[in-house]
């Protein structure tokens, strides 16, 4: 199992496989595979926060500078733009996502998600699409080198 994702896909699919109801059995693949997608998302905020050091606002002390309500740093305004720039760079790369010791587990996903009879709409059904694709384009891939 090898899919390829966008960094900026990471999050809205976690946040739908994880509150996805499912029956006991049918819930372990989804389990598996989001802690795959959080493995990878470790990745993507440490290259998030390297941009912060590089363009974040600093003190006179040489601290980055938090917002007022401290849930956020704030960006130098002469580095802003190389900033936007390079956030927009990070959340189009993308990122391959191997099943590794839970390969097996995480092959039943699509079984799952085609069975999922929950009415969903908007930004869930762009996701679910999106995964059902890519599961797709992996057996597709699989079927193409076990012919040749």
């Amino acid at each position: 199992m090898k899919l390829t994702l966008k960094n900026y896909e990471l999050i809205p699919m976690m946040e739908f496989l994880q509150k996805m109801e499912l029956p006991a059995n049918e819930s372990r693949p989804v389990v598996k595979f989001v802690k795959l997608l959080s493995e990878a998302l470790k990745d993507i905020q440490e290259s998030q926060m390297a941009l912060i050091e590089q363009f974040g606002k600093r003190d006179d002390k040489g601290e980055i500078v938090l917002t007022e309500d401290g849930t956020d740093y704030l960006i130098d305004p002469d580095k802003s733009e190389d900033y936007e720039d390079h956030s927009k760079e990070l959340l189009n790369e993308e990122v391959v996502i191997e099943g590794g010791p839970f390969v097996k587990v995480i092959e039943r996903l699509p079984a799952v998600l085609e069975k999922y009879d929950t009415k969903i709409s908007g930004k869930d059904a762009l996701i679910y699409d999106r995964l059902l694709d890519e599961f797709e384009k992996d057996k597709e891939e699989l079927k193409n080198e076990s012919s040749e």
